[in-house]
């Protein structure tokens, strides 16, 4: 009978995250150290600070935004997906390093069929890449398995796992996406910025996990939808078409969200198009 004392989806005692799981039985507390880049929140290839215009503007919801009917690539585990936050978590850490830039989905997968998603989790990413809960506090995921693959996913850009199993139930585990020292599955799953650093690909507008510029289905297109009908031709607004994440959709002004998805495509691979490395 265990309360969700500070706000981040797990419920708990004494500030020690322990529940019945979704699995069925107590599980574990694991603390996750982990951290991504997204692409289109770096204002400069060279960076490695994301900026959080999202938060700024107060288009950030309190509310998780992941769900199957937005995308299928975002359907959550039984127990998942409640997760919410207070205003004052996201108004918090203003103008530093530990800003608040968007929500994300978290994935542990089994150690033995990596394309088995056995529990989700949905958090949020910080300026300088940490993942937090959705309280803004050090992020601990109950894991019953032993071992697991793990993926991260965000709205408009390409998800990324790990190449192996990292996770172990109960003991802290650090995973770094922005270093080359992190294996992940697949070829490509990230963009190599100047920093050195790597980031998830940025323009998958329509979240089907592939960012195409002139194929059926492609994402300039979906931008595009998005700004039908839209009087001055841009939005304001939390969707999908704010590739890098301003707050601002556009597809042709200087700064436009279009130019992301060129981008990408003409240097992803011999065919046009990134797609997301997830099995």
């Amino acid at each position: 009978n265990f309360t969700d004392a500070d706000n981040d989806g797990i419920n708990n005692t004494n500030g020690s995250d322990q529940l019945p799981s979704s699995f069925g039985g107590l599980g574990v507390t694991t603390l996750l150290n982990v951290k991504i880049l997204l692409q289109g929140a770096l204002a400069s290839p060279s960076d490695t600070l994301m900026r959080d215009d999202l938060r700024q503007q107060g288009f950030i919801p309190l509310t998780q935004p992941y769900n199957q009917t937005l995308s299928p690539r975002f359907a959550q585990t039984t127990g998942s997906g409640n997760e919410y936050t207070l205003a004052s978590v996201l108004s918090g850490n203003a103008n530093t390093p530990n800003a608040i830039v968007d929500w994300v989905l978290l994935e542990f997968r089994s150690a033995s069929s990596s394309s088995t998603v056995l529990k989700t989790l949905t958090a949020f990413v910080q300026r300088d890449g940490d993942i937090v809960g959705a309280d803004g506090n050090k992020l601990g995921a109950m894991l019953t398995d032993n071992n697991y693959y793990f993926s991260i996913k965000h709205r408009n850009h390409l998800g990324v796992m790990t190449a192996s199993p990292v996770i172990t139930n109960g003991v802290p585990a650090t995973i770094d996406f922005r270093t080359a020292s992190t294996a992940t599955f697949g070829t490509n799953a990230q963009k190599l910025m100047t920093s050195g650093k790597n980031a998830l690909i940025a323009g998958d507008v329509n979240m089907d996990g592939t960012v195409y510029y002139t194929a059926p289905s492609n994402d300039r297109d979906a931008l595009l939808l998005e700004l039908s009908g839209n009087e001055f031709g841009y939005l304001t607004s939390y969707n999908s078409g704010d590739v890098n994440l301003d707050g601002q959709t556009y597809y042709t002004a200087p700064g436009n969200d279009r130019d992301w998805i060129l981008s990408n495509v003409l240097n992803a691979n011999e065919f046009g198009f990134a797609s997301e490395q997830l099995p």
